[in-house]
């Protein structure tokens, strides 16, 4: 028999100085990634157990029905993971400080846009007092996409400064106008110079409010001696207010909207409108989500007593038909069904 030959210890080579870092950071990665796919399969699994409990049925499959009491407490959890999302999500408006706006505009370039609005263009049912009122827009384009929409000047903004000039003074006189989606803030411009009580600009993002609130700080120079201006320097600036504030909190989604009976299906706003007297929007309808919404806060205005003036340059039949349903939701008003209609106009 063939002996065994003896083993000799080998020595291996140390691994490079350079290639240990690289095995540490590739370690602790692979770490990480495993325990993100565990934290993600663990929500997926939660999330898709209190579905089926909510549905009345189990995980394990439809055989295994969930008893009653597995069902109602799937519901219960429901209902308190979103009202806690929505109370993290939403909050009251925001004001916007003064010195907050001048910082948001502080190295922009801006361009200015005189906006003449005669009471005999407005084809009102009274004739008011005409609008000169002076709006800005940046320059270039915003470093965020989303201050895009809002920093720039629509036509629903001059409709809706027309048709408040066109009903005059006495129809704002003593009123608290609240604007949703303002943007560069031309309708709420034009309430603030007609006497309007209070006005609350709205907006989801705060540098069109910024914009807004230039354009009323800002005094009419003497090179201005072209146009008839409708304030003067400090006379609407203790009426305008600025503040962050989304009405759409919780958002419904695309889908939603889009069912037979969307109108189950989708939850209500999870808070009222600040107190108003007037409501007053001018192309936010623009999806059917948004406009859905619209139409909810069009409806809770109206059944508080108030008005409503809303406008919406764009002609997109499912949105106004969306806006139309959450308007004569519950049938309520005591008048006839409300909806949007097109109109031709002429600024």
């Amino acid at each position: 028999p063939m002996s065994p030959m003896p083993w000799a210890p080998v020595r291996r080579r140390p691994w490079p100085a350079v290639c240990r870092p690289s095995l540490c950071c590739l370690a602790g990665m692979f770490c990480l990634w495993g325990s993100m796919s565990s934290l993600r399969s663990f929500l997926e699994d939660s999330c898709r157990s209190l579905a089926l409990a909510a549905g009345g049925c189990s995980p394990r499959g439809p055989r295994h029905a969930a008893p009653a009491a597995l069902r109602a407490r799937g519901l219960r959890s429901l209902g308190r993971l979103w009202r806690v999302g929505a109370r993290c999500a939403s909050a009251g408006p925001k004001l916007l400080h003064p010195e907050e706006a001048r910082g948001l505009l502080r190295g922009r370039s801006l361009a200015e846009k005189v906006v003449n609005i005669p009471a005999a263009a407005t084809n009102g049912p009274r004739g008011g007092a005409g609008l000169a009122l002076r709006v800005f827009e940046l320059a270039e384009r915003p470093t965020d996409s989303r201050d895009t929409y809002g920093s720039q000047l629509w036509p629903a903004a001059r409709f809706a400064a027309a048709r408040l000039a066109a009903a005059g003074p006495a129809a704002l006189a003593g009123r608290c106008v609240l604007e949703l989606g303002c943007g560069n803030g031309l309708g709420s411009l034009a309430a603030a110079s007609l006497g309007a009580a209070r006005v609350l600009a709205t907006d989801v993002r705060a540098l069109p409010l910024a914009l807004l609130r230039h354009a009323a700080d800002i005094k009419p120079s003497a090179e201005d001696g072209d146009h008839q201006w409708s304030h003067e320097e400090g006379e609407i600036r203790p009426r305008l207010e600025t503040a962050v504030y989304d009405f759409t909190v919780p958002l419904p989604s695309p889908l939603s909207v889009s069912l037979r009976n969307r109108a189950e299906r989708i939850p209500p706003p999870d808070a009222p409108l600040p107190p108003h007297d007037v409501l007053l929007a001018a192309d936010v309808g623009y999806s059917k989500s948004l406009a859905w919404r619209l139409g909810e806060r069009c409806r809770e205005t109206l059944r508080g007593g108030g008005r409503v003036l809303v406008a919406e340059s764009r002609q997109m039949p499912e949105c106004r038909l969306a806006f139309s349903e959450a308007l004569n939701l519950d049938g309520k008003l005591g008048r006839p069904r409300l909806r949007l209609e097109g109109r031709p106009w002429r600024p």
